[in-house]
């Protein structure tokens, strides 16, 4: 009886040393995938092979085993391939969005703006970012430089010189255009422009997916006019003119012409206010 049990306890200690090899040579082959605790790891999110699409998969590739197993983990920032990291020094301007009062010289000459001026220090900046929203790209890329594919859309380079832009910025750099974006809109504005899928911190330069779209055929211009100045807030008010609607089908006819009398206005109002500093747009949209 003896002997039989010590055959029994030999034949179980070699068919657990069989099992252990197993698992192990299991282990090495999978990278590593299970641990064999019980517990899977990265099963939902896994894929198999050295190849993968960076426009689809969003998040840290983690590469592991001799048969390139790797497991994606998710990234909850769409909008960076970095890790982001905090701005300490002065030339951050996102803030707190607390309003503040406007000095007596910055007033009055909101007052005595005209409408080229408005157009050029704040309207234009604003419609250039704003826009790439909404498909009007104002943002220079640098075509020449290799395209990044992310989450489905085609990102490229940004140039650091931008037409009607400040000039002393570099806007290649993401950080540079962050700040920027918090001069020329309000806090909760500037966060959702940053937020959007259209621009991309990759490695700390700026990169836009920029989907083009057509322009309003009917629109015809605007002009620009503060109608209201309080300690707080400006007005800015403008004038979009339009094809009217019972010309629109016959403006492109042979013998049609535009005359003033075929041209409507409709107003669209802007409230400026000071953040940081700066004036900006409490709320922004497309007026064509």
């Amino acid at each position: 009886m003896k002997k039989l049990t010590v055959i029994r306890l030999l034949a179980l200690t070699i068919c657990c040393t069989l099992l252990l090899t197993g698992c192990a040579e299991l282990d090495r082959l999978f990278g590593g995938m299970f641990d064999f605790s019980g517990e899977e790891i990265g099963a939902e999110n896994s894929m198999v092979g050295d190849e993968y699409d960076e426009g689809v998969v969003n998040g840290e590739i983690i590469f592991g085993g001799e048969d390139g197993i790797v497991a994606i983990k998710p990234n909850t920032t769409d909008n960076s391939d970095t890790t982001p990291t905090t701005n300490n020094n002065s030339n951050n301007n996102s803030g707190t969005g607390t309003t503040q009062v406007g000095t007596a010289n910055e007033l009055a000459r909101f007052r005595s703006m005209t409408s080229s001026q408005l157009e050029n220090e704040y309207f234009l900046p604003a419609l250039i970012i704003y826009g790439e929203l909404d498909g009007l790209g104002g943002i220079d890329c640098d075509w020449n430089a290799d395209s990044l594919q992310k989450n489905g859309l085609y990102y490229q380079k940004v140039r650091s010189s931008q037409p009607n832009l400040d000039a002393s910025i570099d806007f290649s750099k993401y950080e540079n255009f962050r700040n920027y974006v918090y001069t020329v809109f309000e806090k909760a504005v500037a966060d959702n422009i940053l937020s959007s899928q259209f621009f991309l911190n990759h490695n700390g330069n700026l990169y836009l997916s920029d989907m083009g779209r057509g322009s309003d055929i009917y629109y015809q211009g605007c002009s620009y006019g503060v109608t209201k100045v309080t300690d707080t807030a400006v007005t800015v008010t403008v004038y979009a003119r339009y094809v009217k609607g019972e010309y629109q089908d016959v403006m492109f006819d042979d013998g049609f012409e535009l005359t003033e009398d075929k041209i409507e206005t409709e107003p669209f109002n802007f409230t400026l206010v000071k953040q940081n500093g700066n004036w900006v747009f409490k709320t922004f949209t497309l007026w064509f």
